[in-house]
């Protein structure tokens, strides 16, 4: 018997919830348990859900960059090679809603996303 989209995507919301309720409760392991089960099942259907994870899993690759270093140390300052001008000019064009540090994270890291 097919499974619809409908339960699917019910399936799904019931992977998110459970996914969140372990995270706030540092049941990390189960938390992936049920984020890799809300991946699954979004593989299923024709036109696939934007990821819920994705902003957690910007700020894992964010922890993890040159710029989480230097955005400790120096809240107010700049990056060498990503400027606070560089930064502005594409807050201007809306190419991007990051914040500066945010933004330079997510430059340094472009190519693993």
């Amino acid at each position: 018997m097919p499974v619809t989209e409908d339960e699917i995507i019910t399936k799904m919301d019931k992977q998110l919830t459970r996914a969140l309720e372990a995270m706030v409760k540092y049941k990390f392991w189960m938390f992936g348990y049920h984020a890799a089960g809300w991946v699954n099942l979004n593989k299923l259907l024709d036109k696939g859900h934007r990821n819920p994870f994705r902003y957690l899993l910007q700020a894992a690759i964010f922890i993890q960059s040159p710029a989480a270093a230097e955005w400790d140390l120096n809240v107010w300052g700049e990056n060498s090679q990503y400027t606070r001008e560089g930064w502005r000019y594409e807050v201007s064009r809306n190419d991007t809603s990051l914040g500066y540090w945010e933004w330079v994270a997510h430059q340094t890291t472009v190519g693993e996303w």
